[in-house]
């Protein structure tokens, strides 16, 4: 924004990247800061009630649902007035836009329709009830879009609540019925009649068919079974297990950072053979962090089993799914492995959140 208390000089308040404009994204200019305060504008157009109702102007550009908004739309949005703006709304929409402005935003779209590239799938999606994606619900976003609400004149909390979950509902629904169209689109134009798929298309595709169980990554699984007992820490490394006939270190596990010397190993004592081997199973597989286990050695022979089965089943279900879709030998390697580390790790997403978390164990 080029606020008019600066006289128009090139002071550039929220576009910090400098971006030029053109017909398609504009310069929007402050007349009179006292009335109407930069910060509190700048607020209100982000907030996702604007971002929803914005579509109700301009047109679409194309057959792919991008929006085309032009200075004649602008004029027509309908923006709630901050003129009069009560001083304790003021400062929660400052507060909120502040905290929001400190990260990056991502898209309203739902995760699982931002990976996806095939027409089928999508439709298949289409079709699970509409679930949030990670930008509508982040804590920030939510606060600001209450103090518009609050702005609007909705004064009691629960109906702004109730309302925001509805906003926040039709927004997620909108995005994904646009997300649908532009994959067939670009299904067509890329001419996918005649392509094969990709193995991640292919993985994503067995994967929407796995039961809600099927697919809780093996590191929750895993603090299900060891809830008791005392944890322990997995370093990260490369994971060494002596021999079980050692009669020093029959119970420790090693862990040496790649290209690192001895000064770097790690030792990690165990209770049993039965704990060492669960704690060398679990970083081979690349989980590390803390984790529970028994006390007991039988008790840790036990999950040690449990574990062995469960491994041996995704494997068998992975192998199963992927000679289901092709019979190509090196196909079926290849959409087995990346199902397996699915089933291990869980299916990772674009989400912040969830990429921080991988490959860590729940504490």
């Amino acid at each position: 924004m080029w606020p008019k208390s600066q006289q128009y000089r090139h002071v550039v308040i929220h576009n910090r990247s400098q971006l030029i404009v053109n017909c398609n994204l504009y310069d929007v200019t402050v007349v009179d800061e006292k009335v109407c305060p930069v910060e509190i504008l700048a607020a209100i157009l982000n907030s996702t009630l604007m971002g929803l109702t914005k579509f109700y102007f301009g047109r679409f550009a194309g057959t792919e649902g991008n929006l085309k908004t032009e200075v004649v739309d602008v004029n027509l949005l309908e923006v709630p007035d901050p003129r009069e703006i009560a001083p304790d709304v003021a400062k929660k929409l400052e507060a909120a836009f502040k905290q929001l402005c400190r990260r990056d935003t991502s898209p309203m779209v739902e995760e699982e329709f931002m990976e996806c590239r095939s027409a089928v799938r999508a439709k298949k999606l289409a079709e699970e009830p509409v679930k949030l994606p990670w930008e509508l619900q982040q804590p920030d976003r939510r606060a600001l879009d209450l103090a518009v609400l609050e702005l609007l004149g909705v004064g009691d909390a629960k109906e702004r609540e109730e309302l925001c979950d509805e906003l926040y509902h039709e927004t997620a629904a909108h995005f994904r019925q646009i997300r649908v169209v532009e994959i067939q689109k670009q299904e067509q134009r890329a001419g996918a009649e005649d392509r094969e798929f990709r193995t991640d298309e292919l993985a994503a595709d067995l994967w929407d068919s796995l039961a809600a169980d099927e697919k809780q990554p093996l590191a929750e699984w895993f603090a299900e079974q060891a809830s008791g007992g005392k944890a322990q820490t997995i370093p990260e490394g490369d994971a060494s297990l002596p021999d079980a006939n050692d009669m020093l270190d029959a119970s420790t596990v090693f862990f040496r950072e790649p290209g690192s010397g001895k000064s770097a190993v790690k030792r990690l004592a165990l209770p049993s053979r039965a704990h060492a081997e669960i704690i060398f199973n679990l970083a081979q597989l690349g989980l590390h962090g803390r984790v529970n286990l028994p006390d007991k050695e039988s008790a840790a022979q036990a999950l040690k089993l449990k574990l062995v089965q469960r491994l041996a089943a995704l494997v068998e279900k992975a192998n199963h799914l992927a000679a289901s879709r092709t019979s190509d030998d090196r196909k079926i390697s290849d959409l087995s492995g990346l199902l397996q580390h699915w089933l291990i790790h869980g299916k990772p997403t674009k989400s912040p959140k969830q990429s921080e978390l991988r490959g860590e164990l729940p504490n």
